[in-house]
């Protein structure tokens, strides 16, 4: 009897085995390719998934394709999306509509970003889209989008990129310089040096030194 009832359990094990293996890979979990981190929030910052449902972003949280992270007012809050860091004013909006190991591309939809571009790889692609305008990174650096009722102010401190219109205009944003466009036909009514670090620059700036001096980038 004992036999009989070990050789039942040995063949119903192998094929719950079997069923597991044969499962079609929509069946499997799979871990995303890349994901953000976040570090350095300090209250306020809420996350959500493509179901729209906000919730408490913990330290460390990871976010991928399809998040989304909200930045409250008075608070800040840090991604690093691999050697690119992302840093954000409240209140702020920002979604992560691409991210794997060739191509990050992020929608503003409220606020304040600090983008850090450390260095890319000759395939990569990385864009940050507004509400009237896509800009492209070309070159590493440091880069600064605002949004404000019909119009975005571009910042780069250093580093170049190249501005997008919706019918295909474009414009190279050189290093030190900022522009604010209104309408989506990249219609500039400033173009200009770069502004002085405010509180968000400075921060931003503050945390990619010490990064840079901490022992795992050396």
């Amino acid at each position: 009897m004992a036999a009989r009832i070990w050789r039942i359990l040995a063949t119903a094990a192998t094929l719950a085995w079997a069923a597991a293996v044969s499962l079609p890979a929509s069946a499997q979990q799979e871990p995303p390719g890349r994901a953000a981190r976040l570090s350095q929030p300090d209250g306020g910052v809420q996350w959500s998934g493509g179901d729209g449902n906000w919730q408490a972003a913990d330290p460390n949280w990871p976010f991928t394709a399809g998040d989304s992270i909200r930045v409250a007012a008075g608070s800040r809050a840090e991604l690093h999306a691999g050697a690119h860091a992302l840093r954000l004013q409240g209140p702020a909006e920002l979604g992560i509509d691409a991210l794997d190991d060739n191509d990050l591309r992020l929608t503003l939809r409220q606020g304040n970003l600090n983008l850090r571009v450390r260095d890319m790889a000759s395939d990569e692609r990385i864009e940050v889209n507004t509400q009237n305008l896509a800009m492209l990174v070309d070159r590493p650096g440091e880069f600064r989008l605002d949004l404000e009722p019909g119009s975005t102010r571009v910042l780069a401190r250093a580093g170049t990129a190249t501005l997008f219109g919706e019918n295909g205009e474009s414009a190279t944003l050189a290093p030190a310089q900022q522009a604010r466009y209104v309408g989506r036909n990249l219609s500039a009514i400033a173009v200009q040096g770069a502004s002085p670090r405010d509180a968000l620059d400075q921060w931003a700036a503050d945390r990619s030194l010490a990064e840079d001096r901490s022992p795992s980038a050396q």
